[in-house]
């Protein structure tokens, strides 16, 4: 009996060991697996030659055809006792030699199939995942990857992604301004590579009603390089000048081949003398998702006048792989357009996911017609020359800044960089107060990417140094320059300060408004992530909340509305009067 127990015991050891064995190596073989393919997260964004993918996946497969050989045919008792005697690199060493001797003496018909399709593997998975793009807050294209992220590969994207920009029609039409925003602006025109030159017609509406003639403009054209075949276009922009403050304009478009292919409204904004109101749709964070278009499709019925986004507007990461994100974008905001029934003028600052690099990470960014689409898509300033002086053309691509201005009806707004591209010190430091002299009857306002007085605190992704640079540098300009409210982003929350001078409320104090999040996932801010500056109260409201703010100013008031989602305002509407912050000339320094 006892016999039976033990010979019943043994043979359910063996059984356990065997399935534990199996368990082992399905671990194994699936380890190697993403050993094998880890070198693909590289090659699929360009940073490592894709032919290394193929060899190292290959050296990786082959040893892992090799080992189970020796497993499954080798039962060799002998060769384990050998082993025993041996020293550790000498066991390494003799155990290698025996597995390929095995793998070599194999038949070859039992090696043949599985060696093929592991081969096959090594070669497909590289090309399989080259163009890889990573898109946050994109809800088409591609597939679902940690809640928030769609991944796709040129592979992926042929079937599921059509040519962005076939012959025919523009692809996309948008306008983005210059630092006078009510004499000028420029046409940013799509089209397919055939098209190597727009000829823009332009007169004012009433006027070209009347059977006038209309004025011609044609503009620079660049060719978007380095990207796929589905994403290949080029990209015209045109800059007209020279025009009637809040007028609208009807526009035509034409190829060289005389047809006309698309024709839009623009309207100029109002000059800083006017009495008519300016809107403002102002926010960060956007994406591009259906959330976006809700988000829009409220922003239409208030009919602003101007859109400024203070980063992350596509999420494109500054890869051309990540292209069709941009597109995405902008495609929104096309609609929002249709809408309203005219184009309505971009302004959009830099962020973290514009490219591709966190606040402070120094990053050598060439801008050329490889991208960033930051830069190539988006003239926002007029260059100038050696002397300093404004030239009104489209500028290079090498000449386009990461910070600029730009005058809004009597305000100045100033778009800035949270350290991405250019320091929070040095020359935009000196750049903030060089520009505020220059108009200094203009009611100042501020935007930007990283807050200084963050809703929520994001340790795992911020670099603590940035809104400390900022509060160093910028804060005190802010204050002695009497800006009036400076827009903060990033967090993904809605947020109002009280009016701070120094940290501490005060009536005619510096407004802090944010955090972005027009289009993207609220962020959820738990207690490890409490507000930074908590101990000084600075925050009046702060919750989880997609939102855009419409800011309304004339000649003596500003009026903030934080518009949701659902098309209701946040908190009721509240108010700074101009005069409050009228700029004492003899008074201002350097902000030290």
């Amino acid at each position: 009996m006892n016999l039976e127990n033990n010979a019943l015991s043994n043979n359910r050891t063996v059984r356990f060991c065997k399935v534990l064995s199996v368990i082992s190596h399905i671990i194994l073989f699936l380890g190697s697996v993403g050993l094998a393919f880890l070198p693909c997260l590289f090659s699929g964004s360009g940073r490592i030659p894709l032919v290394f993918s193929m060899i190292w996946a290959m050296i990786v497969f082959a040893g892992l055809i090799c080992y189970y050989l020796s497993w499954i045919y080798s039962s060799s008792l002998e060769f384990q006792s050998k082993q025993q005697s041996k020293s550790r690199m000498t066991r390494v060493w003799s155990t290698i030699k025996r597995n390929f001797g095995i793998c070599a003496q194999t038949n070859r018909k039992r090696i043949l199939i599985p060696s093929t399709l592991l081969f096959a593997l090594a070669i497909f998975m590289p090309l399989a995942t080259a163009g890889l793009c990573i898109s946050t807050f994109s809800d088409k294209y591609g597939y679902y990857w940690l809640e928030v992220r769609r991944v796709s590969s040129t592979f992926t994207r042929w079937f599921d992604y059509k040519k962005v920009c076939p012959p025919g029609a523009p692809c996309h039409i948008y306008t983005t301004v210059p630092e006078d925003t009510a004499t000028g602006f420029f046409l940013n025109v799509h089209t397919h590579t055939d098209v190597q030159e727009i000829t823009v017609m332009y007169q004012e509406k009433k006027i070209y009603e009347e059977g006038f003639e209309m004025k011609e403009k044609k503009g620079e054209m660049y060719n978007f390089k380095g990207v796929e075949e589905l994403g290949k276009r080029n990209v015209h922009s045109v800059y007209i000048d020279g025009l009637k403050e809040g007028t609208e304009y009807y526009l035509e478009i034409y190829y060289e081949d005389g047809i006309k292919y698309a024709e839009k409204y623009y309207k100029t904004l109002p000059g800083p003398n006017s009495k008519e109101p300016v809107k403002m749709a102002m926010g960060g964070d956007v994406g591009s998702n259906y959330t976006v278009k809700y988000m829009n499709d409220q922003i239409a019925k208030e009919k602003p006048d101007i859109l400024v986004i203070a980063g992350d507007a596509g999420y494109d990461e500054g890869l051309t792989t990540c292209y069709y994100s941009f597109d995405l974008f902008l495609w929104y905001f096309e609609d929002m357009y249709d809408q309203i029934g005219r184009l309505v003028p971009f302004v959009i600052g830099i962020g973290n996911h514009d490219i591709g690099y966190n606040a402070l990470a120094n990053p050598k960014i060439e801008s050329n017609e490889e991208g960033p689409m930051f830069y190539l898509f988006l003239p926002q300033h007029l260059p100038r020359n050696s002397q300093g002086e404004i030239e009104p053309r489209v500028p290079a691509l090498h000449e386009r800044e990461p910070y600029f201005y730009h005058i809004v009806g009597n305000t100045l707004q100033l778009s800035l960089d949270s350290g991405y591209i250019a320091p929070y010190d040095g020359k935009q430091k000196a750049w903030i107060t060089e520009t505020v002299m220059k108009h200094p009857s203009l009611a100042r306002f501020a935007n930007y990417h990283v807050p200084v007085y963050a809703s929520c605190f994001k340790p795992l992704y911020d670099d603590d140094r940035a809104p400390l640079l900022a509060e160093e540098h910028w804060l005190p300009l802010f204050e002695e320059l009497k800006f009036m409210t400076a827009f903060e982003n990033h967090v993904h929350f809605y947020k109002r300060t009280k009016p701070l001078i120094q940290g501490k409320e005060h009536p005619n104090g510096v407004l802090y408004l944010g955090d972005g999040a027009w289009g993207i996932l609220p962020n959820v801010c738990r207690e490890p992530n409490k507000p930074r500056r908590s101990e000084l109260y600075v925050h009046e409201k702060a919750e989880s909340l997609n939102h855009v703010w419409i800011v309304t100013f004339n000649q003596t008031m500003v009026k903030y509305e934080a518009l949701g989602m659902d098309g209701k305002l946040i908190e009721t509407p509240f108010y700074q009067k101009i005069a409050n912050y009228k700029l004492d000339l003899p008074k201002v320094g350097n902000g030290k």
